[in-house]
């Protein structure tokens, strides 16, 4: 197949091309010039396009071109460009091969309020949650501790954790001097569930669950995500995502993270990323789900009751150093952390890396050397590096809204 891959500074891209590379040839889309995915043998070309969010009408013009000139057999929506061309799917129907749910269930899953909502109508497990508009109804709140969610977040950006009252405060001074509180948008205040971090992927064609794979986070590191990862068998959570796909009538990839709570046996769901996600170690447990998205983008699916193998290691290994920058290490502190990492000594033992592909995709290599001697030399230079990264590929609540009001027209100017 020829695919071409929605963005290339993403961890979820770098990893489907780890996935998909060996077999297929790979174009991908991306605002930057240094994003880590033209740092791969299996990419063959990366063209430079709008930014999807802050000018979805030109990203869109742009990407249809491309289709039109470059031949290709399949779209990958790698990560939040998703909610464009499920907005825009009926546009690519005829002219090239996707997988995508409709627009109106996306969205739902997409916006943290509505998500709950809609988890609350089909029955499925979260931690207790209120939703606010107004600074007083922030305030008003006294569970502590909790989550203080906004409509659209990529990699945790919109996400506040207030321990205690005076962590609240604060956090409503930064919503009220950012105009968050405008009578329209909705916060959500979680409460916080105590637990072991998961995140359930499943691939989906027309409601009916294809692929599955669990992973249970090990460490976490930017934006609430795993650096660290091990693959976990939980039937009970399989049984979960089916049903749900399955009202939802979902077509595409689904990633459900959620806190496993051992004791009791229970799983409360706190956050949907509806799409591919990380993908490697499935890839490396078995369970390869960028190919079984490939399959049900034509129609192809073949359902695989497999798991995966149980207890397959895997980690992040810049994006730990770099989550370490961003909680104040030392550059000492990020050496000996690189030392445990190149000597594959404590929870590196046995676990391979899911981004730095050293014997199998040698470019690879080139990212972790650039973000390794950047840290190195300027720790603090860590929370612009993601602020940038971040920016080539996340959904800003103004870009949802320009995006839900685009025309049809605006795709064909």
């Amino acid at each position: 197949m020829k695919i071409l891959m929605t963005d290339g500074s993403s961890t979820s891209a770098r990893q489907s091309i780890t996935c998909l590379g060996p077999q297929h040839t790979i174009d991908i889309l991306d605002p930057s010039s240094l994003c880590q995915c033209r740092f791969s043998r299996w990419v063959k070309r990366w063209h430079r396009c709008p930014p999807f969010s802050s000018k979805p009408s030109d990203y869109l013009q742009f990407l249809m071109e491309r289709i039109e000139t470059g031949a290709y057999d399949v779209l990958f929506p790698t990560h939040e460009q998703i909610y464009l061309l499920s907005r825009f799917q009926q546009i690519f129907e005829s002219r090239i091969a996707m997988a995508v749910p409709q627009f109106e269930v996306l969205d739902r899953t997409m916006n943290k309020a509505r998500f709950s909502q809609l988890l609350d109508e089909t029955g499925m497990p979260q931690p207790a949650y209120r939703i606010v508009q107004t600074k007083e109804e922030l305030m008003s709140c006294d569970q502590f501790p909790c989550w203080i969610k906004l409509d659209f977040s990529t990699a945790g950006q919109g996400v506040r954790y207030a321990p205690s009252r005076r962590e609240m405060e604060s956090i409503g001074k930064e919503l009220e001097g950012r105009e968050w509180f405008d009578g329209i948008r909705q916060v959500v205040v979680q409460q916080h569930a105590s637990g072991l971090k998961r995140g359930a992927t499943g691939v989906f064609q027309n409601g009916e669950l294809m692929a599955f794979h669990v992973y249970q986070s090990r460490s976490i590191g930017v934006g609430g995500s795993a650096n660290a990862k091990i693959t976990v068998h939980d039937p009970e959570m399989k049984e979960l995502i089916t049903r749900f796909g399955s009202q939802l009538h979902w077509h595409g990839a689904m990633c459900l993270e959620y806190v496993y709570d051992d004791g009791a046996n229970l799983r409360s769901i706190f956050e949907c990323n509806p799409r591919i996600g990380e993908t490697v170690l499935a890839y490396e447990s078995g369970v390869n789900l960028c190919q079984a998205w490939i399959d049900i983008s034509f129609g192809k699916g073949k359902r695989d009751e497999s798991m995966g193998n149980a207890g397959v290691k895997s980690h992040l290994g810049f994006l730990t150093l770099t989550s370490m920058a961003l909680h104040g290490a030392t550059r000492l502190q990020l050496l000996r952390e690189l030392l445990r990492l190149l000597r594959s000594e404590d929870e590196y033992e046995n676990s391979r890396d899911e981004i730095t592909r050293w014997s199998s995709d040698w470019l690879s290599i080139f990212p972790f050397l650039g973000v390794t001697c950047l840290l190195l030399w300027n720790p603090r230079a860590a929370g612009w590096l993601v602020q940038k990264t971040v920016e080539n590929y996340s959904l800003t609540p103004e870009g949802a809204t320009a995006i839900r009001q685009m025309k049809q027209a605006d795709t064909n100017r």
